[in-house]
């Protein structure tokens, strides 16, 4: 019975050691531009996304804007740690006419609508009931995706990062 205690124990602390490890790692790396910006795809105009107040609208209202698209979910740690680096990001680019950005989740609008008032972010929140179009299709969340005015995806960040580095309002306000 010690013996499994103590296995018990010595897993708790292992388990409790790499959540800090991996943490710390997420909060604190800023995404890697590349130097040489290529198209990985297109954005799927057409895709329909609902905001928390209900309007819907295809990615197609957005045309002519650099997007910021972020897919990402309220279970999801690397999610949650990332999100207050996203509000000062979006804080600081907010008032820039030229740059939206779209958080989405594949969650009930009702689950999602719970967590911003129980977390208080003013980041513009969506849900997308339905499957997502194959460029945005990945099982790993968070996922970033930025996109040029002209619709071109020219990043794409699997996982989380430091998004409130000077070097992510560098690059969108020089795409």
């Amino acid at each position: 019975m010690q013996r499994l205690l103590l296995v018990i124990f010595i897993s708790c602390v292992l388990l409790l050691e790499a959540c800090t490890l991996f943490k710390t790692r997420y909060e604190e790396i800023p995404p890697d531009f590349p130097e040489t910006i290529s198209s990985l795809g297109v954005v799927d105009s057409l895709w329909r996304i609902r905001s928390l107040e209900g309007s819907e609208r295809s990615l197609s209202h957005f045309r002519g804007k650099k997007l910021f698209i972020n897919i990402w979910a309220t279970w999801c740690g690397p999610c949650l740690a990332e999100l207050p680096h996203l509000q000062t990001l979006y804080d600081s680019l907010r008032s820039d006419p030229e740059i939206e950005f779209l958080f989405i989740s594949d969650e009930p609008d009702s689950t999602v609508r719970s967590f911003v008032a129980r977390n208080k972010y003013s980041l513009p929140f969506y849900v997308c009931e339905k499957s997502r179009p194959e460029i945005f299709n990945t099982q790993s969340y968070p996922s970033t995706f930025i996109a040029t005015a002209r619709g071109e995806i020219v990043y794409k960040k699997l996982g989380s990062a430091k998004w409130n580095h000077p070097s992510v309002i560098e690059f969108l306000r020089g795409l």
